[in-house]
């Protein structure tokens, strides 16, 4: 949320852009997958939890300063009292939370593998049994 209220426009958008290519490339790891006869979910897992952990990584790392959280507060909710936007950047800013949206972060990548990674195995068919009596 801290990099769309502070980050410019040009550096959402390449964000999304990335997110939507993982999601396509979880797509093609669960077809590959399942034409590999692996299990789809399993692969998707991975690269859900390795993307997830490479995109947070950084929020625990480098964070936006108090003056910015502040900032951008205020101009986005121009009701809040000085007190109350205090409170708020001085809980964003602590390293629980950061480690708490670490987490969160590592679930929704873990859920994001497994979802699409099924839906991509739905698109294609396991490699047949070259054995079997037709």
């Amino acid at each position: 949320m801290a990099h769309l209220v502070l980050g410019t426009t040009a550096a959402s958008l390449i964000s999304e852009i990335l997110d939507l290519a993982m999601i396509a490339l979880v797509i093609t790891a669960g077809i590959r997958a399942k034409r590999a006869s692996l299990r789809p979910v399993g692969v998707g897992v991975v690269m859900g939890l390795i993307y997830a952990f490479l995109s947070g990584i950084a929020n625990i790392v480098k964070t936006p300063s108090s003056v910015q959280l502040s900032q951008a507060l205020h101009k986005e909710v121009p009701s809040l009292s000085p007190a109350e936007i205090h409170h708020m950047v001085a809980i964003s800013t602590s390293l629980g939370a950061r480690i708490a949206m670490f987490v969160v972060g590592i679930l929704v990548g873990l859920v994001m593998g497994i979802v699409f990674s099924w839906i991509g195995s739905l698109f294609t068919r396991p490699p047949q049994d070259h054995r079997q009596v037709v």
